[in-house]
């Protein structure tokens, strides 16, 4: 499936085309709720990614929370638990968690596997699955005032969206390991 950036429609995601410097910046555009992921955000991303994948104007994507912030500066504050209430998906049910999961883990691999650099450009927080965005990225520019971590841990909860295996890729296995067991944030 493809398809032209000017032919996509977005309610969670802003594009903006840098013609002189061959370069997209696309805005997680969720304010209110600290640029919270939904399933469709990661699919808004996934589709703008993919649509930029043959265009040749596009050398690099640059992916960041909106600079419009209502509460704090967030990249993002991670999953949208209030949308946790999909009624597509009965949380009773294990065979509907795991579609829904394996759905969101399908986005981030798209993203992941994306063949320009992508550069995260994280301003306040990048937790849980936000946090698992900025893994995803080749290069990571942070604020002073960045968070990074998976506050999903103190509820017993492990990041599935392949967080853990690209932490360890990416930090090492020690610091890794003493961010999963202790649900411990790290500043930029």
């Amino acid at each position: 499936m493809s398809f032209e950036l000017s032919e996509l429609k977005f309610e969670h995601i802003k594009i903006d085309k840098v013609e002189e410097g061959n370069y997209v910046v696309i805005s997680i555009n969720r304010p209110e709720r600290l640029n919270a992921l939904q399933t469709k955000t990661l699919k808004e991303i996934a589709d703008a990614f993919e649509s930029m994948e043959l265009d040749k104007s596009v050398r690099c994507v640059v992916l960041r929370g909106t600079k419009d912030f209502v509460k704090k500066p967030a990249f993002s504050a991670g999953a949208d638990l209030s949308s946790r209430r999909n009624p597509d998906v009965d949380p009773k049910n294990l065979m509907d968690m795991s579609q829904a999961m394996h759905l969101r883990q399908k986005y981030y691999d798209s993203i992941e596997k994306f063949p320009k650099p992508i550069i995260a450009a994280v301003d306040g927080f990048a937790l849980g699955g936000g946090f698992e965005l900025v893994l995803v990225c080749d290069v990571v520019i942070a604020s002073k005032r960045s968070t990074f971590g998976f506050p999903e841990i103190k509820r017993g909860i492990a990041p599935f969206n392949g967080g853990t295996q690209r932490l360890i890729r990416t930090l090492g296995k020690m610091r890794t390991k003493t961010m999963m067991y202790f649900g411990e944030h790290y500043s930029a």
